[in-house]
């Protein structure tokens, strides 16, 4: 499985003299009803299913938000039915669509019920919910929550942060094992996209706090954060730290990420989840939908194209 797909990305770190893989999941929007729309309604259920059947051919996987297509509680039942297949360790943090908003028209959980339900395998090592800690083999994978943060107000927007309080608990935390193999995962980016050659920088509420966040990454020695929430993949260097976008799981081109960390640093592959009819659909969705959707496609389109 681990030959399936190309490769996206071959970092120098993190390193690991016993080998680790690790898939990453991001975007599903799972939803119970309806059809269309670039993120594809009717198809999120069976991509995620078949996501979660690739990753048990892993040795961890996390989850990178926005499980759920708007946080309704029938659509958090429903992965809970769809994680029960899972047979590996794993863990997952909120996206902005998991978290409550002013202008839902449901009763959204709280982040401190996502919190205790979504753990899974991870550990956190004090009283407060984030970071979450997953270990991989010799790996630590250190799991932020930018969707609801507590201390930044996230209630009225799609974007987010990692905010002051969880900053710190992090920093303590990376401090505490200097020498361990780290990377970052966290749902919002931690930085603009910038465009092809020529153009300007474009995002779609990346973390307000990201260059704080970068500089402390920077500062512990953590090569790699992995993130979604764009649903464009990409692979951004900013300030010594390799920021590693995820695809989305829904939407054009529908994949997931596999990393391979062993001695000779960490490999990172693509791994389609539709067949070619299906990128078809997603692709007519993405390129017929609303602007955004058409300014998605186009970063993902020249991205899979260089």
């Amino acid at each position: 499985m681990t030959d399936r797909g190309p490769v996206v990305a071959d970092l120098a770190r993190p390193r690991l003299a016993e080998p680790v893989t690790l898939a990453v999941i991001a975007d599903p929007h799972l939803a119970v009803e309806g059809r269309g729309t670039w993120k594809l309604r009717h198809r999120s259920e069976p991509r995620l299913r078949t996501a979660i059947e690739t990753a048990n051919e892993a040795d961890a996987v996390v989850f990178a938000g926005d499980l759920t297509n708007d946080g309704h509680p029938a659509e958090f039942d429903r992965v809970d039915e769809l994680l029960a297949d899972l047979s590996v360790p794993w863990t997952a943090i909120p996206g902005n669509h998991d978290v409550a908003k002013s202008f839902d028209g449901h009763e959204t959980p709280p982040v401190t019920d996502f919190a205790r339900r979504y753990r899974g395998d991870a550990t956190r090592p004090d009283a407060a919910a984030y970071p979450l800690v997953l270990r991989v083999g010799g790996l630590r994978v250190v799991c932020l929550n930018t969707a609801a943060p507590g201390d930044v107000s996230t209630r009225d927007t799609w974007g987010g942060a990692v905010g002051p309080a969880q900053r710190s608990r992090l920093a303590d935390l990376l401090a505490d094992e200097p020498e361990t193999p780290t990377l970052v995962v966290a749902h919002h980016n931690l930085g603009p996209l910038p465009e092809h050659p020529g153009g300007e920088p474009w995002s779609n509420f990346a973390a307000t706090d990201a260059t704080r966040v970068r500089a402390l990454l920077a500062e512990a020695g953590v090569p790699l954060a992995l993130t979604g929430h764009q649903h464009v993949p990409a692979v951004e260097d900013r300030d010594g730290v390799t920021e590693l976008l995820a695809p989305a799981t829904c939407s054009f081109p529908q994949g997931m990420v596999w990393l391979r960390v062993a001695a000779d640093g960490t490999t990172v592959r693509f791994v389609p989840l539709a067949d070619r009819a299906g990128t078809a659909e997603a692709y007519w969705y993405a390129r017929t939908g609303k602007p955004l959707a058409q300014g998605i496609l186009d970063a993902t389109t020249r991205r899979l194209g260089e």
